[in-house]
């Protein structure tokens, strides 16, 4: 499904919020229907659906209505603000994607036609026989000839792929959108503050990224498997260099914490890495032979964690060398970290019956007796919700993965009582 609000409330429109996306979801069905009625692309194996509705206000009751839709949908790209001039508004064309909470090929689908929009969008170096100009522009006669500047960033909300991702439709979602934006919300979102060039560009990431996962088979699917496994290498050595970039500026008082999260923090790589690649199986599920690539590959992640645990491990004792103090022998958990990590909680039928908004069908007295409440005091309750679907994540599995991704995660202690009430609500079972 992609999708783009025509307005925001009852009476907000604006030139690049939001009638930018709202066009180019008009184009990217024009243009791949034409291809496909020509002949020039094989008609795809599933739907490609297109909604156009008002922020929220109707993307909530859209997916209220559908969820026979819903059931049978592989994922969301929602284009919100695409079509800034990037360059006059030192601005990126971002992909936020989805959390650990939604883990999804999505994501490196979409990234990887970013990169190679990127690559392809921008001149080079001419020596002797060189190609100076860009290799495959994407541009339009009346727009600029800018680079491709774009981002590739961790999840952002607040627009209508949340719908998609809440826990009670469980429909991965990104968003495609250009920011900052200088013009955002006010008078000044005007016509001219946009670049046919980046709309061109915005049809096209969007379009292929979408006929890509609908055309998917068995082949497809591989392709797009060995993708992601490449990525979750990337993704799990940046996380890693973070982490012992803060190892290496430790103090004799929080050295054994940093090595706990650094630890930790690829704990929760492997899980999210492991489930994303494990999702790619919907696009060929009777495939033997799929099965045993991304089983193959989930292996190699494996090989990936165990090999940054070496180094880790290496890590912290040069610097508790250099500290002076002794090196850390293996990590001990609490006794409430022993007892979370025994404990899976699963997402029960009542969730996806419910549909959107499922957590607000908590009774109040339910979240009173657990110290929450309507506004919660809880920093990630949807993400903790999210992180139970199938089972698969012990209570520590989802503290760990809270840290990994957000600044504010919550308490061992406040996740295993929101759990607690999300039980006695009959939405979790352990």
């Amino acid at each position: 499904i992609l999708c783009a609000h025509l307005f925001e409330g009852y009476v907000k429109l604006g030139a690049n919020d939001n009638i930018s996306g709202s066009a180019a979801l008009i184009e990217v069905a024009r243009t791949l229907n034409d291809l496909i009625e020509n002949g020039l692309l094989p008609r795809p194996k599933r739907s490609i659906r297109f909604i156009w509705v008002p922020e929220f206000q109707g993307t909530i009751p859209w997916a209220i209505k559908h969820k026979d839709i819903l059931s049978k949908t592989l994922c969301n790209i929602n284009l919100d603000m695409v079509g800034l001039w990037l360059s006059k508004s030192q601005s990126m064309y971002c992909l936020h994607r989805t959390t650990m909470g939604n883990p999804h090929y999505l994501n490196d689908v979409a990234e990887n036609f970013y990169h190679y929009m990127g690559a392809t969008n921008k001149s080079f170096v001419a020596t002797g026989m060189g190609r100076p100009d860009a290799l495959k522009p994407v541009v339009s006669v009346t727009g600029s000839r800018d680079p491709f500047y774009y981002s590739i960033n961790a999840h952002y909300g607040a627009s209508d792929h949340e719908v998609f991702n809440d826990w009670g439709v469980q429909v991965p979602g990104v968003i495609m959108i250009t920011w900052p934006d200088n013009y955002y919300h006010t008078s000044g979102d005007r016509p001219e503050i946009c670049d046919p060039t980046q709309l061109h560009r915005a049809i096209v990431l969007a379009a292929v990224s979408a006929y890509t996962i609908a055309e998917a088979g068995e082949e497809g699917a591989a392709k797009i498997a060995s993708e992601v496994a490449s990525n979750a290498a990337k993704r799990m050595a940046i996380k890693m260099k973070y982490d012992l970039s803060l190892l290496n500026e430790a103090t004799a008082e929080n050295f054994a914490q940093l090595y706990r999260s650094a630890r930790f923090n690829q704990d929760a790589m492997l899980k999210n890495e492991t489930a994303t690649l494990a999702t790619v199986m919907e696009l060929a599920p009777a495939s033997a032979a799929l099965k045993e690539l991304v089983n193959t590959l989930q292996a190699g992640v494996k090989t990936t964690w165990t090999t940054n645990g070496k180094s880790i491990d290496a890590a912290m004792k040069s610097k508790a060398s250099a500290l002076g103090v002794a090196p850390i022998k293996s990590i001990v958990l609490t006794a409430e970290e022993k007892a979370a990590s025994k404990v899976y909680p699963r997402s029960t039928a009542k969730v996806k019956e419910y549909g959107y908004g499922v957590l607000r069908s908590v009774p109040a007295d339910v979240m009173a007796k657990y110290g929450f409440n309507k506004r919660g005091a809880v920093n990630h309750g949807g993400e903790i919700a999210k992180l139970t679907v199938g089972g698969t994540n012990s209570v520590l599995d989802i503290k760990k993965m809270l840290d990994a991704q957000f600044p504010n995660p919550d308490s061992l202690e406040t996740i295993t009582n929101y759990l607690e009430m999300l039980k006695e609500a009959g939405l979790v079972e352990f």
